[in-house]
């Protein structure tokens, strides 16, 4: 199976299950629409596209979407999925994190709507002092928030809905806050 269509598998309130394979390529809109029993998806390194609302449920009655709440995505590394988990608060988890040498690799993050709040954890780095969270500001990064060495998550403030964060956790070593390739290990989060 190369597509999930549109609507697939929406409404199947008591789906618990799905399994996916490599070899997928998209996933429709609303494809797994109001299956508020499925708590946990992976979603293979080979899809590209992800449509809307793919994994929301539909409040009838105020007419809006909102992110499965018992759902999370299982991911892999600087795939489709995680980007769309971070655009669209949904929980995520990243399967194939590993350890990396001089840069943090984001490993989960999980998303409170109510509070419009996220936390996001990451792999560590060995020799790490510290650890810090920086935030695009008027196209200049500016550190947000730092953490201790074994600190390895970070939980934000209450914050606006459908606010836009372009982010990227460095590490510091022996004094000095690893920057290099800052716009390749950015990533953007939407809070919903």
């Amino acid at each position: 199976m190369k597509k999930i269509g549109v609507s697939a598998f929406g409404g199947c309130s008591k789906l618990k299950e799905v399994v996916l394979y490599n070899g997928l390529i998209s996933i429709g809109e609303t494809a797994f629409g109001d299956c508020v029993d499925l708590k946990n998806i992976r979603i293979p390194a080979s899809v590209d596209s992800i449509g809307e609302h793919a994994f929301d449920a539909y409040n009838y009655s105020n007419r809006i979407f909102t992110p499965l709440a018992n759902l999370t995505l299982e991911c892999y590394r600087n795939s489709a999925a995680v980007s769309y988990a971070l655009a669209n608060s949904l929980n995520f988890k990243v399967i194939d994190a590993t350890k990396n040498i001089r840069f943090p690799t984001l490993s989960s993050g999980m998303f409170n709507t109510t509070y419009h709040q996220f936390r996001l954890s990451w792999t560590p780095v060995d020799g790490a002092q510290q650890y810090g969270i920086a935030v695009k500001l008027a196209g200049k990064w500016k550190l947000h928030a730092c953490t201790d060495a074994k600190t390895t998550n970070f939980t934000s403030p209450k914050l606006s809905q459908n606010s836009k964060y372009d982010m990227v956790i460095c590490a510091k070593i022996n004094g000095k806050w690893d920057t290099s390739a800052l716009t390749g290990r950015s990533f953007t989060v939407i809070v919903k």
